[in-house]
């Protein structure tokens, strides 16, 4: 199974009207049918993902201690490091580097 891609309705339906102007359709029922197809495809409640990175780690009394750049709170474990945490428990930001 591959990855879902979530795309823009009105993105979708502005590329068909777009098309449909610069003559990409020669059957004004084709434009409508696939106007109406996708016009009708239900909602999907989707959000952006959240992308952070561990900042300032550091080691106090046997607890490991580390900042989410997204949220900016701190995060601790007496069990590792945080940064080898993939998610931060406080925001639910994929922490992958990116910011």
């Amino acid at each position: 199974m591959t990855d879902a891609i979530y795309v823009s309705k009105s993105d979708i339906l502005d590329l068909i009207t777009e098309n449909n102007e610069a003559g990409g359709f020669t059957d004004y029922s084709n434009y409508s049918n696939l106007w109406d197809e996708v016009d009708n495809m239900p909602a999907t409640n989707v959000q952006p993902v959240k992308r952070g990175r561990w900042e300032n780690e550091y080691l106090e009394d046997d607890i490991w201690w580390a900042e989410c750049s997204n949220c900016k709170q701190e995060t601790h474990s007496r069990y590792g490091r945080p940064s080898t945490y993939r998610y931060c428990p406080n925001c639910g930001a994929r922490m992958d580097g990116d910011t």
